[in-house]
């Protein structure tokens, strides 16, 4: 199951929960207390404006989550009821070789970006010139597998 529903009550205490979590540990130099503030003001418009959001949230609240949370894309989906490993399988399935959302790298520190997050046109990548011959094999493109 790729959803499921998650009551707005559970994610509004997750998410107090997490920023109590947050208020516990004190800043101790000028940008920590800037990150500091800029969480608590983030926290408070998204724990207002929450309820009167769809129940599928948007890319940049999941992303939003995230950030101010300090949790992984994973369990921001986790927080509104998404498995992401079921999404890439079923968008894997939907559109078989054409487009698919890859795994992130696992040798990522949290915070890095890698252009695997996106998606990834296979033809594409097969016809890339400028690409080593061996990135032509997709089976050598999928990372943790």
């Amino acid at each position: 199951m790729v959803f499921h529903t998650v009551p707005r009550k559970t994610v509004i205490d997750a998410l107090v929960h997490i920023r109590d979590l947050h208020r516990r540990v004190k800043p101790s130099n000028e940008r920590e207390i800037r990150a500091y503030e800029r969480r608590e003001a983030a926290t408070r418009d998204l724990l207002s404006n929450l309820p009167r959001t769809n129940e599928h949230p948007t890319l940049k609240t999941l992303l939003e989550v995230a950030d101010i949370c300090s949790l992984t894309l994973e369990g921001a989906h986790k927080l509104f009821g998404y498995d992401l490993e079921a999404l890439r399988d079923f968008d894997l399935r939907l559109n078989g070789g054409r487009t698919h959302i890859e795994r992130s790298h696992e040798r990522l520190c949290s915070g890095e970006i890698h252009r695997s997050l996106g998606m990834s046109d296979t033809r594409k990548r097969q016809s890339d010139n400028r690409r080593p011959h061996y990135a032509n094999d997709a089976k050598k493109l999928k990372c943790g597998d």
